[in-house]
């Protein structure tokens, strides 16, 4: 048995190599360690009373094979939304360092719209929308030429009424 491989104990209570906890039902142990390359992930355990056969720690194995399968994709999924999210701040960010006078306010947004849709009791798949809405709030942005977008006195009627039109264009865009 290596240290990777599936470890059957038939006494929990006697056997050094298994942690035994008073609260613990049950004589024999079986352990499977869930393992991605190097990086160990956690370890199935089994406690009943009869002891397990090789049966039992082929059927581990797979389950075991089978849960670091799904952890390895959920960890990629988590990357691949870690890495969108980060675009979707950048591109905020980027938009905001046109106009001076907006700094951090594609975070306030963002924190602002999650915190009415937590209010709201949104599902966490109508958050996520919502936070990416909150990052390209600003997107019809860089259609406002920098004349009216950084115009340091009032914007006149026209000018009030092209400035609001940035989010229709940003709704386009995105």
């Amino acid at each position: 048995v290596t240290a990777r491989d599936v470890m059957r104990v038939n006494d929990v209570r006697q056997d050094p190599r298994a942690v035994y906890r008073h609260e613990t039902r049950g004589r024999a142990g079986l352990f499977a360690p869930m393992f991605s390359d190097d990086r160990l992930l956690g370890v199935l355990v089994v406690i009943r009373d009869p002891p397990f056969g090789e049966h039992d720690a082929q059927l581990a194995r797979t389950l075991t094979a089978q849960s670091v399968t799904a952890i390895e994709r959920a960890e990629r999924i988590q990357s691949i939304q870690d890495g969108r999210e980060g675009i979707l701040l950048a591109l905020g960010r980027a938009l905001e360092a046109r106009d001076f006078e907006t700094h951090g306010h594609t975070e306030r947004v963002v924190n602002l719209a999650l915190a009415v849709g937590h209010e709201l009791g949104l599902s966490d798949a109508h958050l996520a929308a919502l936070r990416d809405g909150a990052y390209l709030h600003d997107l019809g942005k860089v259609q406002i030429p920098d004349a009216v977008l950084l115009k340091p006195g009032p914007l006149d009627d026209q000018e009030w009424k092209l400035m609001r039109s940035h989010s229709v264009a940003g709704e386009d865009l995105a």
